[in-house]
Formats: C-alpha cells, sequence, structure tokens
C-alpha cells in the first residue's frame, strides 16, 4: 500500500512535470515563430513557407533556424491538443492569421518609395523656379531704380535748365 502511494506520488510528480514542460515547449514554439514573422514583416520577405495550420505547426520543424535548440520546443499532438493549452492555441491562431494575411509587400513599399523619390525631386525642382523668379525680380527691381535715379537725374537737369532758360529766353513780341 505504500508502495502504492509512493508510486501515485511519483505519477503526479512525473504528470505535473511533463505538463510544465509541454507547456513551456509550447510556448517557446510560438514566441519563436512570431520573432520569424515580425523579422520577415519588417524586411518585407514572404512568409508563405511558414506554417499555417496547426499540423504544420506541431509536426514540422523545418521552419525553425537552426539557431534555436529544436529539442527544447519539439512538441507532441497530445501537449498541442491538450485543454490546459486551450489559450497559448488562441495565441497560436493570431500568428497564423498574421501569417495568412501580410500587412505590405515590397512591391507596394517599392512604389511608395518611387512615389517619395518623384515628389522630393518635384520640390527640388520648384525650388530652382522659385530661386529663378526671386532673382528675376531682384533683377527688375534693381533695373527699374536704376531707370528712376536716371530719370530723376534728367527731370532735375531739365528742371534746372528750365528755370536758367526762363530768365534768359525772351518771348517774341507781336
Amino acid at each position: 500500500m505504500a508502495q502504492n502511494k509512493n508510486s501515485l506520488s511519483n505519477l503526479r510528480k512525473h504528470s505535473t512535470q511533463a505538463r510544465k514542460s509541454g507547456e513551456l515547449a509550447f510556448k517557446l514554439r510560438i514566441e519563436c515563430l512570431e520573432r520569424i514573422v515580425a523579422d520577415r514583416k519588417a524586411n518585407y520577405i514572404p512568409t508563405g513557407d511558414l506554417p499555417s495550420n496547426a499540423k504544420d505547426f506541431y509536426s514540422k520543424n523545418d521552419w525553425i533556424p537552426d539557431t534555436e535548440e529544436r529539442e527544447a520546443i519539439s512538441l507532441t499532438r497530445n501537449v498541442f491538443y491538450a485543454s490546459y493549452n486551450a489559450q497559448l492555441r488562441d495565441d497560436l491562431k493570431v500568428v497564423f492569421e498574421d501569417i495568412k494575411t501580410p500587412l505590405k509587400t515590397k512591391k507596394i513599399v517599392d512604389e511608395q518609395e518611387l512615389k517619395i523619390a518623384r515628389l522630393e525631386n518635384q520640390v527640388k525642382n520648384l525650388a530652382s523656379e522659385n530661386l529663378n523668379i526671386e532673382n528675376e525680380y531682384r533683377r527688375l527691381v534693381v533695373s527699374l531704380n536704376n531707370k528712376i535715379k536716371i530719370l530723376e537725374t534728367n527731370n532735375r537737369r531739365l528742371t534746372d535748365l528750365l528755370e536758367n532758360n526762363s530768365e534768359v529766353i525772351q518771348f517774341p513780341q507781336r
């Protein structure tokens, strides 16, 4: 009887330990997949070769990078579908949705960058044209100021001549 109690106690301990290690492996596997997806999305790399369903997630290891410890994140079907891992399966569904619906493709990003480059070039051209117009305006202002000075000088000279000549010139008599 005492031996039965010890074996039941050992079985409970082993079961609890197996459950914890299974949960940890499941969490680590999800975190690994999340890191890969985030890295690929940041670099606009397609995610088509990553697992997008439960069976591929727990049965295949070809998507796991060599830098990861594959034994520590190995997962069985029983651990995957265990009732205590329901929340982890829900978290995994979010990652699967992220894999299936990428935010932006490289083509869209390239088009947007090309449009930005065209707009920047247009701004530079407008700034250059604005500078040319401003220089022309300044040149015209200087030219007009010079003409005004010349005309004022001529006006003074002619006014002086008129005043000087008006005293000297006599009107003819009739």
